[in-house]
């Protein structure tokens, strides 16, 4: 059995090797791995019969005969993977190396309901599918979505910024395409991700992740494992009540939550109303929001503090090690100074260790490597156990 296990963990190593460039001859395989050649032929044979590589002779005006050259085919498997931007649903296909096959978008309005929104994953789905070569097998569709999910029950059960969707069934939604289904909250995958960039060193220490943007939500992982990751639901801080009296109405049917004082969608018009040329998208804004000077106004001095105030309270019942915040606001200089301050000045840290703070950099592509690194591997495992 240990055999077998070590087998797939060559095979695996070898393939990806290949993929991402690091080898392309057998003799660089064998110094790379310490593997005997016979062991690379095996290994290699299985992957040229599994589909996964490509070999070829490259020509030459050299004598003898040139090494064969190793190319992973990227193309063997794909996937759809949908994700939320915003306001906006992302359809695309990919393939093992992370390239664009095809891709589609489209807007929900706010009162989507279930019906509705069904009919638009769905209708993305069904413009993507016809764009995948016929010799790329479809791993499934992948969906990295924002708000509380239900795994187990495959549902989107809530959703602010569509707050007329309740536990929508995503099996039932994508059934018609006879093709299998992943959920994964959109912030764990995001943390998978960049869980992988820290290296193994970083990714086995507890890392709280909060995204400030559009919306306000966190991820949390203790040992490289993300915390509930199966069931899709955790730290919807956006709807922690502040209790600040305001009244103000938030989209998820309650009042005085934290994304009515601290989000894109509840700032950005009051932003906007000083500087209307500030983009109301959180790629745009990031792309200018560096030196602007959003704390001369109130309303960003009130969101700043309240996002302080609640990283706080997460360190206290979480212990992080490494605070990872993305989004637009994040960006902003004189912000992430303030907000670094804030938390190591909070009177509860003197007795912890200080916590590394860092700025995410700003990419959708996190989410869309996070959702997928497990589901290609399982993909290649299992033909490489049918092969």
């Amino acid at each position: 059995m240990q055999k077998v296990i070590l087998k797939k963990r060559d095979l695996l190593e070898v393939y990806y090797a290949v993929l991402n460039g690091k080898v392309s001859k057998r003799n660089d395989i064998a110094k790379m791995f310490k593997l005997r050649s016979t062991s690379v032929s095996d290994i290699v044979t299985a992957l040229l019969k599994a589909g996964l590589l490509m070999e070829g002779v490259p020509t030459t005006n050299q004598r003898g005969r040139p090494a064969a050259i190793l190319m992973g085919n990227s193309a063997r498997f794909c996937t759809i993977f949908i994700q939320v931007n915003g306001r906006v649903i992302v359809a695309r296909a990919t393939d093992l190396s992370g390239r664009l096959i095809a891709q589609a978008t489209c807007e929900p309005p706010h009162d989507a309901d279930n019906d509705v929104m069904a009919a638009a994953l769905l209708g993305l789905a069904k413009r993507i599918q016809p764009n995948i070569p016929t010799a790329s097998e479809i791993c499934g569709i992948v969906c990295s979505l924002p708000g509380v999910l239900d795994c187990p029950r495959h549902q989107w059960r809530f959703i602010s910024r569509w707050p007329n969707l309740q536990a929508l069934d995503l099996n039932e939604t994508f059934s018609s395409l006879n093709l299998k289904t992943f959920y994964i909250r959109n912030l764990d995958a995001e943390l998978n991700s960049r869980n992988s960039d820290l290296g193994e060193h970083w990714s086995k220490e507890n890392t709280l992740l909060l995204h400030w943007g559009y919306g306000i939500g966190a991820a949390y992982s203790m040992n490289g494992v993300i915390a509930n990751r199966e069931q899709g639901q955790f730290c919807e801080v956006g709807h922690w009540r502040m209790d600040n009296g305001a009244g103000v109405p938030c989209s998820c049917g309650s009042v005085d939550c934290l994304e009515t004082v601290a989000s894109l969608w509840s700032i950005g018009p009051k932003l906007r109303a000083r500087w209307p040329d500030l983009p109301a998208d959180e790629a745009g804004l990031t792309q200018v929001i560096r030196n602007f000077p959003l704390l001369e106004m109130d309303v960003m001095q009130d969101a700043l503090r309240d996002i302080i105030r609640v990283i706080g309270n997460l360190c206290r019942i979480l212990f992080p090690a490494r605070i990872i915040v993305t989004g637009p606001f994040a960006h902003n200089s004189m912000i992430f100074s303030q907000l670094s301050e804030g938390i190591e000045a909070a009177p509860f840290r003197e007795i912890l260790d200080r916590p590394i703070i860092t700025i995410g950099e700003a990419s959708l592509k996190h989410e869309e490597v996070g959702a997928l690194k497990s589901i290609y591997t399982d993909a290649i495992e299992e033909l490489l156990s049918s092969s």
